[in-house]
């Protein structure tokens, strides 16, 4: 028979390896990719700043954040914004398309 402190290191492991990434990472990572795409910096598309290239990043970040399944008090945190700036931003996207974002940034 084995002592614990041989199979518990193993088994540590396997939770580990098993065990979901805590949800911060996910979103650090996400951000980052999306910052990437977009040719912009984490730190300047979490900014309050308008500038187009950032407010397309902001929203596609929240699109891919709340399809994740972040809920908009969440999202807002990461972006030190109210819920309700998240929610209105999507919906003026999903109503006008990007073409309109861009007009409402001018």
């Amino acid at each position: 028979m084995m002592d614990r402190e041989d199979w518990m290191p193993e088994v540590d492991r396997v939770i580990e390896e098993v065990t979901p990434p805590k949800p911060s990472a996910r979103v650090g990572y996400t951000l980052a990719q999306i910052a990437e795409a977009h040719g912009v910096a984490v730190d300047d598309m979490v900014s309050p700043c308008r500038k187009r290239e950032l407010v397309a990043a902001r929203v596609d970040a929240y699109r891919v954040l709340k399809a994740l399944g972040f809920s908009y008090p969440q999202i807002a945190r990461w972006f030190g914004r109210d819920h309700s700036s998240v929610v209105q931003t999507l919906q003026a996207h999903n109503r006008t398309g990007a073409r309109g974002m861009r007009r409402a940034v001018s």
